[in-house]
């Protein structure tokens, strides 16, 4: 019973976001390519995984 409430607030969570994304482009009109998103997301996740890959050398 947990993992499905979770899993609902989850799933409303994620709703909401794309709620709010389809709004604010809808007032401002302003897109980002599908390729510029992913290289971004590509980017942040190699930067913390070098990032946390120090922090265990040094350890």
């Amino acid at each position: 019973m947990r993992k499905a409430v979770e899993y609902r607030r989850i799933q409303s969570d994620f709703h909401a976001r794309g709620q709010g994304a389809w709004e604010a482009y809808q007032r401002t009109d302003v897109s980002h390519p599908v390729d510029a998103v992913l290289d971004e997301l590509r980017r942040r996740t190699a930067a913390r995984q070098a990032e946390l890959e120090a922090r265990f050398k040094s350890k």
